[in-house]
C-alpha cells in the first residue's frame, strides 16, 4: 500500500496532446431537463477585473496604518500620565506608605 502512495507522490499531470479545453455552457449544452437547468444555475462567472482596486486598497492601508500609529501616540500618553502620577505619589510618600 505504501508503494502505491510513494507513485503518487512521484505523480506530475499533464495535459494530454489531444485534449479540447471546453467551457461550462458546453457541458450543460448537452444535458436535459432538470439537470440542464441545475447546471445553468451552479455556473459562477469568471472575475476578469480586479477583485479591489488598488487606490481603495491603498486607502484603507493608510487609515490602519493612522489609526494603529494614534494608539501608539495615546498608548504613550497614557504611560506618561502614569508615570507622572507615580513620581507625584513617590514624593509625597517616600517610603510607599501614604501618612494617615
Amino acid at each position: 500500500m505504501l508503494n502505491e502512495y510513494s507513485k503518487l507522490l512521484k505523480f506530475k499531470p499533464s495535459i494530454p496532446e489531444k485534449a479540447v479545453e471546453i467551457c461550462p455552457e458546453t457541458m450543460a449544452c448537452r444535458a436535459e431537463g432538470l439537470k440542464r437547468k441545475f447546471m445553468m444555475e451552479s455556473m459562477v462567472g469568471v472575475l476578469i477585473e480586479e477583485p479591489f482596486p488598488n487606490l481603495a486598497l491603498d486607502e484603507i492601508c493608510k487609515q490602519i496604518r493612522d489609526s494603529i500609529q494614534e494608539a501608539f501616540t495615546i498608548e504613550n500618553a497614557i504611560k506618561g500620565q502614569l508615570q507622572a502620577k507615580q513620581k507625584i505619589y513617590a514624593d509625597k510618600h517616600p517610603n510607599g506608605r501614604p501618612n494617615s
